[in-house]
C-alpha cells in the first residue's frame, strides 16, 4: 500500500494504528502501522520531491 492510500485509510477509520496482514486470505498478522509513522514518511517523500524539483543538492 502506498503512503497516500494509508493516509486515506487512517482518515476513514479514525484509527491511530492499523494491523498489517500477510495477505487478505490468510489474514496472518505481520505487524502494526502507525499513523504517525506514515505521516512522517509521507512528509519526507514530499520534501525529497520538492528538493529534486528545485534542483537542491541531496543530503547525505
Amino acid at each position: 500500500m502506498a503512503c497516500e492510500e494509508a493516509v486515506h485509510l487512517f482518515e476513514r477509520t479514525e484509527a491511530d494504528a492499523l494491523v498489517v496482514v500477510e495477505d487478505p486470505k490468510t489474514r496472518r498478522v505481520v505487524g502494526i502501522l502507525s499513523e504517525k509513522y506514515v505521516l512522517r514518511r509521507y512528509a519526507e517523500a514530499l520534501d525529497r520531491t520538492r528538493r529534486e524539483l528545485l534542483g537542491e543538492a541531496r543530503r547525505v
